[in-house]
């Protein structure tokens, strides 16, 4: 029978990526807003450097990402070729623990931000807080189970769009509208196709309705019930917020083209113009 989980010892590199990690945000963020202290307001400058320091951060791990899933070879949008060898819980690669092992740490390290954050102000930030624990413990367990190509194609949807988002905050705090406005559609658009429709159709319906397993050849690997149970509550929750968000997003885009909106619609300082430079 194949080993499932992972030993400790894969979750050592947390012990030092943690702190390390931990240093580079706090550098980033500080740094950036002292250089923007010099043309704009104090609460802007703030916020433009926490989404610049996030904009480096999803960009750093999508690429990481992106360049397992093309050593892996893994192709999502061929359910067959790849369910067929999935999971390869007897493989192991070094680069496996150390993508997870520093998604993990980016999500503790937010926690040890979470009050000095200045979107703790945004209305969405109870769902926020949901979405985090959420992709964290489909992280954790993903990872100790060995899900490890699973895990890493819904962590490589979400960040792609956080990518997208980030550089829109950005380009909002510095340049304003229109710049920001193109943009927003943009990850919008992103948004849309990768997490409404390509999570859920590609990495959702086949646990559900059982197509996966059809393609697994291997019977040691199918998915028990409790994993697939796993799955598809810890998923569709995440597909769930995914949902109340694109709704939030089209709301901002009808009150963009209406001219009733501008900015994020969440920020309530943003929206009262109460970020405007002195």
């Amino acid at each position: 029978m194949v080993q499932l989980p992972v030993s400790p010892i894969h979750f050592a590199p947390i012990i030092y990526l943690t702190p390390i990690i931990f240093l580079i945000r706090l550098s980033i963020v500080n740094m950036t807003k002292s250089l923007l202290l010099n043309r704009y307001s104090l609460k802007r400058s703030q916020k433009a450097a926490e989404s610049f320091y996030y904009l480096i951060q999803y960009t750093v791990l999508f690429l990481f990402s992106k360049h397992l899933i093309n050593k892996t070879g893994i192709a999502p949008f061929s359910l067959e070729n790849f369910f067929q060898f999935y999971p390869q819980r007897l493989h192991f690669d070094s680069l496996y623990s150390l993508f997870f092992s520093t998604e993990i740490s980016v999500y503790l390290v937010s926690l040890l931000f979470l009050k000095l954050e200045t979107r703790t102000e945004n209305t969405d930030f109870k769902e926020m807080i949901l979405h985090h624990f959420i992709t964290f413990s489909l992280i954790f367990t993903g990872y100790s189970r060995r899900h490890f190509e699973y895990s890493l194609l819904v962590a490589n949807l979400h960040d792609v769009t956080d990518l997208f988002l980030e550089s829109s905050k950005v380009l909002n705090y510095l340049l304003g509208e229109p710049v920001s406005v193109i943009s927003f559609v943009m990850f919008a658009v992103a948004f849309f196709i990768t997490r409404i429709i390509i999570f859920p159709c590609y990495l959702i319906l086949p646990i559900v309705n059982g197509v996966g397993s059809t393609y697994m050849h291997n019977d040691e690997i199918q998915f028990s019930f409790m994993e697939r149970l796993w799955f598809v509550v810890i998923l569709s929750s995440l597909w769930a917020i995914d949902c109340y968000w694109m709704s939030q997003i089209v709301r901002m885009i009808r009150g963009m083209v209406r001219l009733e909106i501008h900015g994020d619609i969440r920020d309530r300082e943003e929206c009262s113009g109460a970020l405007k430079d002195d």
